[in-house]
């Protein structure tokens, strides 16, 4: 006799097996895989319900793999897919049938990208009956007056391979398209997808934090301070951002994308990386940005790697690196230097007290010195001796207000140096920073050559962790000098 099959673990339909049922339920974060030629039958054409919960708790998931013979039967537009929204919040997300309708959030907002549009946003959709296009994503605001409806896919569920056109635009939001997790059951980014003209990253609404957080296929993504996921894992039906490059772009994901889990991964990496998390006192909300220091990139800005700055809410606090002018959550570049200087910004339209938190100090060599600068007060903090900096923030402030600095003596101080290393000496635009190694007082006098050997600034050191200088010199290569009583040292710098 055909039962009803209740899943509320998992169950695995493997080999050439067969599973056959008048109805099936899968509970939330609970999973059913057909793997191997394994074969899942609904056989009430009639009544016969395949219908996948959806709770504050989590989501069913159904995979059915890539291997040939494998099969799911579902009696036509019998399959259930509910999708739980918490109230009040922006839930990007994607439909898991290939006939999905608007009517599914009836009473609720919804609306998908437009790159063409001032704000970003296509208007809203009011009919019930317009098509949501497979792999599109869409933004939903389920109002606390709509707390009594449950949004429910109901129809054909997506399978196989399946593709969307995401062409670049011109317009204020060029090449950015929202777009989606077609199946029922998880996705991985790094496996079975094509990115054509389409930058291998992916940018993720985070409520939470009132930002996006961006997932660059080959860097360190700013999701992994919150929690330690890895975002390359997509929900199923979860919605995200992707930036187009060329007029004929499109995404692609096969079967092999597939995975039938909830739970993210790690992303590890042995490569030096820096993540720092921003946050206020006026709210919850907060920002996170990465710096990766790695062979494979460049200084210039790498597709896959970094990862272009979106903002999110006006009261979020918003941080950021730059590559030359491009802000970026995502920074990944190559440590071939003796010292790099990046620039960091912040801004909110919120004034008020907010903190910079530094953390996975320790992927770096214990010689290698972090040091945040405040350009609004002066001041240079070492993040290895304290990862935590208070400030206060005026809205007025100017956004582009901090400096990162990474020096790392392997990379050697100075082909001209003579004496202990007691200090370092790197540049930054018109900027000469000394930073003493030793705990000696520093005591004597910095000069400045041009490559011909004529002395053009000249004045004394300054007794302090880090010292900076204002040269105001032509851009081009310099020598700089420092001497004392007890040693003289010497490093070519480029002044910008």
């Amino acid at each position: 006799m055909k039962i009803k099959i209740l899943v509320l673990f998992s169950i695995l339909v493997f080999s050439s097996t067969l599973l056959s049922g008048q109805g099936m339920i899968i509970e939330p974060n609970a999973y059913v895989s057909v793997r191997n030629g394994g074969k899942l039958i609904i056989t009430d054409a009639t009544n016969g319900k395949l219908r996948i919960k959806s709770t504050s708790a989590g989501t069913g998931s159904l995979l059915v793999d890539n291997t040939a013979g494998s099969s799911l039967t579902v009696p036509s537009n019998n399959a259930y897919v509910e999708r739980y929204l918490a109230l009040a919040q922006w839930h990007y997300i994607s439909s898991p049938l290939s006939n999905g309708l608007s009517g599914i959030f009836l009473m609720d907002y919804l609306r998908t990208s437009d790159q063409t549009a001032t704000s970003g946003w296509a208007p809203y959709i009011a009919s019930t009956t317009d098509p949501l296009d497979v792999m599109r994503g869409y933004a939903v605001w389920k109002p606390a007056s709509n707390a009594a409806w449950q949004e429910v896919f109901n129809g054909n569920l997506n399978n196989g391979n399946l593709s969307i056109n995401i062409g670049w635009l011109a317009g204020d939001w060029a090449g950015w398209h929202l777009v989606g997790n077609p199946y029922p059951c998880a996705i991985d980014l790094t496996t079975g997808v094509t990115w054509n003209n389409v930058e291998s990253t992916a940018w993720f609404w985070n409520g939470s934090a009132g930002n996006y957080q961006a997932w660059p296929t080959n860097g360190i993504n700013t999701g992994i301070y919150n929690g330690g996921t890895h975002p390359g894992i997509v929900p199923a039906m979860q919605g995200f951002y992707v930036h187009s490059t060329n007029a004929t772009a499109s995404l692609a994901l096969t079967n092999a994308s597939r995975v039938n889990t909830a739970q993210a991964f790690l992303k590890s990496t042995t490569d030096p990386h820096l993540i720092i998390r921003a946050q206020g006192y006026a709210n919850s909300y907060f920002d996170v940005i990465s710096v990766l220091f790695n062979p494979d990139a460049t200084a210039s800005y790498d597709q896959g790697y970094d990862a272009y700055k979106l903002y999110g809410l006006t009261e979020a606090p918003q941080l950021y690196t730059q590559i030359n002018d491009t802000n970026v959550s995502c920074n990944s570049l190559p440590f071939g230097r003796a010292d790099i200087t990046i620039p960091m910004g912040f801004s909110c339209g919120v004034a008020g007290n907010y903190t910079l938190i530094a953390d996975s100090l320790g992927t770096f060599d214990s010689n290698v010195a972090i040091m945040l600068e405040d350009l609004k007060l002066s001041i240079t903090q070492s993040l290895r001796s304290n990862p935590v900096y208070n400030f206060s923030y005026a809205t007025t402030d100017n956004s582009n207000r901090f400096l990162l600095h990474f020096d790392n003596p392997y990379f050697g101080i100075s082909d001209l140096q003579s004496g202990p290393d007691l200090l370092q000496i790197y540049s930054y635009e018109n900027f000469i920073y000394i930073r003493k190694t030793g705990t000696e007082p520093l005591i004597g006098k910095m000069s400045v050559y041009d490559l011909l050997g004529r002395e053009l600034f000249t004045c004394n050191l300054s007794d302090a962790l880090v010292s900076k200088y204002e040269v105001n010199l032509n851009e081009g290569y310099y020598i700089v000098k420092v001497i004392s009583d007890e040693f003289a040292t010497s490093k070519k710098v480029f002044i910008r």
